[in-house]
């Protein structure tokens, strides 16, 4: 009778083991299955990709705290703060529904706000505070994947038939590295977003040959962005791992392997500057020759990098200086400001700040680089100068509020200064300040702020406190935040996924600190599983919308046209506020024999997004055939007013 336990003692036991041993696998399992799925669907760009990643993510999180799934610890209070700043992101971009210019836009970015919010969550409850090494391995090894399948591609194309898809579509960019995102500045941003991670897992993991492996692997990575001839995302990846040198504990351990990434990297992308037609992106037989060679080259090189790391590292062990000589804040204040002050004076000399001078104009001329690897050595902006003008602008009619979420793309085909569609900025902080107003940007910018602060903060005090291992993790993660950040600020890298979920994970395991001694109770994890919900509510809306519309366009592709047009009436009905279904209604009816009603239909098409010149178009063309042929003109003249650049409304010889 003495040895017989209570039975609640043993099931907290057992609840505590389990957690233990759910949480790494869950939280690995978590960052490398998100970065992957991501990346290999076209960076997930569609709303029906994001959408689904973002329910999942919700409805996952709910059901982890309802059964106990993932850690239950309570949050700490870097942790609220971050989830706080989210929903107010959240919370601000559907409040923006009350006044935007475009609700059809407006409601996909408040989807992807909250799915973005939904996997931050998601990571910030399976971590807890017990591994940062997890997430911070996983996105390691999903950017390490991705890369790999990128390389393969451009070496053995007939592997992927459609890795070449983006280069057919847009000839003068296919010399550049794209899939699998589809996107070469954005695969670019992600690898430098894992680059930092990767040094840590070979300078850091505790087993050998996974640090010869993530040594091995860091020459890929390289050549990766060497082949998306992407400035933005050559500057973040320096930048980072930059930053990680910096913060991270145990520098010289760090600084072996990524000597040895460093200079196989180098290595293979002079072999790949000799191979003239593999470098411009040909797919002619020459190429296919030079690609099986650096295949070959290219596996030598990453094997001979990973007998190099796995010799050498074993033989270094810790090169971590004694205790009694490591500095402390004043010491590192004070080196820091004299390496400063020494590093402004070599540039002043150099003329440096000149040469700055001369790139800033050639930035703000709208012509675009040359191809292939000759626009590394160019400094124009490719039109970029003019969208973020364009930006600062659109935020001076509406400084506060903002014209809401998604709406540039009209603001630009009204007001742009250069020829050619463009649906973004390429920045996400002009983009936020024209869209959001200046509350937007104040909490985009507070939510980052707090990621870098926290992350040096954290970072540099575990050092100082000799908690080493744990530092050098956190310092990984705040530098591939801050090449997300980089890489966000130059180009539109916040409307793909795959380059925004390695930062969410990473920043979730900055901020993902827990109050000591403190767990949810029963009560507490049932009220916060039903909040999800609500973000659920808000990705279903848009999202089944445009399931339904894409399910009337195929049935009208086939020939149905009733069943197209019942399919359009539902995505009407789950989304009263946008214009496309009732646009789509409108061009069934006219097929169907009923244009008055297809008329009024457009013209409420109209009205709910006034901005967008498709919808006057659109209704022009429906009256012309059916109606007043001078309304007709008349709402011509409005589409011309909105996109008055449109080759639709311009005749030759004229701008």
């Amino acid at each position: 009778m003495d040895q017989v336990t209570s039975p609640g003692p043993r099931s907290s036991a057992q609840g505590d083991q389990f957690r233990i041993e759910i949480s790494p696998i869950a939280s690995w399992i978590l960052g490398f299955g998100l970065v992957l799925f991501a990346a290999t669907s076209d960076g997930a760009f569609d709303l029906r990709l994001f959408g689904q990643i973002g329910t999942f993510a919700w409805l996952l999180l709910a059901l982890g705290l309802l059964i106990g799934l993932f850690p239950i610890d309570r949050p700490g209070p870097t942790s609220w703060l971050g989830l706080s700043l989210w929903l107010g992101l959240i919370a601000w971009a559907a409040l923006g529904l009350l006044w935007t210019d475009s609700p059809d836009k407006t409601w996909v970015e408040v989807a992807r706000l909250a799915t973005y919010a939904g996997v931050f969550a998601l990571a910030l409850m399976s971590r807890g505070d017990r591994s940062p090494g997890n997430q911070v391995g996983s996105v390691a090894a999903g950017v390490t994947v991705v890369a790999a399948v990128a390389l393969i591609s451009r070496f053995q194309p007939d592997l992927w038939p459609s890795a070449h898809e983006t280069g057919r579509t847009l000839t003068s960019e296919a010399a550049r590295l794209s899939f699998p995102l589809d996107y070469w500045n954005g695969l670019a941003a992600l690898v430098a977003i894992g680059l930092a991670p990767l040094i840590e897992v070979a300078g850091g993991a505790r087993r050998l040959a996974f640090r010869a492996l993530a040594t091995a692997a860091l020459p890929i990575c390289l050549l990766v962005i060497y082949f998306t001839f992407s400035r933005g995302g050559i500057l973040a990846a320096g930048l980072a791992v930059l930053a990680y040198f910096c913060l991270a504990s145990n520098r010289l351990a760090r600084l072996l392997p990524a000597a040895l990434g460093l200079c196989g990297g180098l290595v293979l992308i002079l072999l790949a500057r000799s191979k003239s037609s593999l470098n411009d992106g040909l797919t002619n037989s020459v190429a296919q020759s030079q690609g099986d060679t650096m295949m070959l080259l290219s596996i030598a090189t990453c094997v001979l990098v990973a007998v190099a790391a796995f010799l050498l590292l074993d033989r270094v062990g810790d090169l971590s200086p004694p205790a009694r000589f490591r500095p402390g804040r004043r010491q590192l204040a004070i080196g820091a400001g004299a390496v400063a002050l020494v590093a402004i004076l070599i540039l002043l000399l150099a003329g440096v700040p000149g040469r700055i001078s001369n790139g800033w104009e050639s930035f703000k001329s709208p012509e675009a680089p040359t191809s292939g690897s000759s626009r590394l050595e160019a400094a124009n902006g490719n039109g970029r100068y003019q969208y973020w003008s364009s930006a600062a602008k659109q935020w001076k009619e509406a400084p506060v509020q903002g014209h809401g979420a998604g709406t540039f793309e009209f603001w630009w085909a009204e007001n742009g200064d250069r020829t050619g569609f463009i649906r973004d900025t390429h920045s996400l902080y002009f983009q936020t300040l024209g869209e959001s107003g200046l509350i937007g940007l104040l909490l985009l910018l507070g939510l980052f702020g707090l990621v870098i602060v926290v992350g040096c903060r954290e970072a540099t005090v575990k050092v100082l406190d000799r908690r080493g291992p744990r530092a050098g993790w956190l310092a990984a993660a705040t530098a591939g935040c801050l090449a997300f950040m980089i890489s966000a600020g130059l180009d539109w890298s916040w409307q793909l996924p795959a380059v925004v979920l390695p930062f969410l994970l990473l920043s979730a395991t900055i901020l993902g600190q827990t109050a000591k001694e403190a767990s949810f109770g029963l009560g507490a994890r049932v009220g916060l599983a039903a909040a999800p919900l609500v973000a659920v509510v808000l990705i279903a809306i848009p999202l089944t919308s445009a399931l339904w519309l894409e399910r009337s366009q195929e049935s009208a592709s086939a020939g149905n046209l009733t069943e197209a047009l019942d399919a359009a009436r539902s995505a009407h009905a789950i989304s009263p506020s946008t214009a496309a279904p009732l646009l789509q209604e409108a061009g069934l009816l006219e097929q169907l024999d009923d244009p008055t009603t297809a008329m009024e239909a457009a013209r409420e098409a109209t009205r709910k997004e006034p901005v967008n010149w498709r919808n006057w178009l659109v209704l022009s063309l429906i009256e012309a055939r059916h109606g007043s042929a001078e309304q007709a003109l008349e709402d011509f003249h409005e589409a011309q007013r909105l996109n008055p650049r449109s080759p639709l409304f311009t005749t030759p010889g004229t701008d």
